[in-house]
């Protein structure tokens, strides 16, 4: 899990939002994360699996691993050819 937040907080400094990634990165150094590989229901870390704001939490994290997923890459321009004369 603290890879996505890193990775999420590269992306919103990319995009010039430094408060948003700012606040991510506090997250990960104060937040009582659960080990990587043991992550379990209970996405805020309240003490309680599934609750309204686990699953909203875990859509939300979904729909924004898409949205970045499905980002379109900039075509690259293609390559100048000298023309024999």
């Amino acid at each position: 899990m603290i890879k996505e937040l890193i990775k999420l907080a590269e992306h919103l400094d990319k995009k010039g939002l430094h408060k948003e990634a700012d606040y991510v990165d506090w997250l990960i150094k104060n937040a009582k994360l659960d080990p990587v590989g043991e992550e379990d229901d209970d996405i805020d870390n309240d003490g309680k699996k599934n609750t309204k704001t686990d699953k909203y939490l875990k859509k939300r994290r979904e729909k924004i691993e898409k949205s970045i997923k499905s980002k379109p890459k900039k075509p690259k321009k293609p390559k100048k050819t000298k023309k024999n004369s």
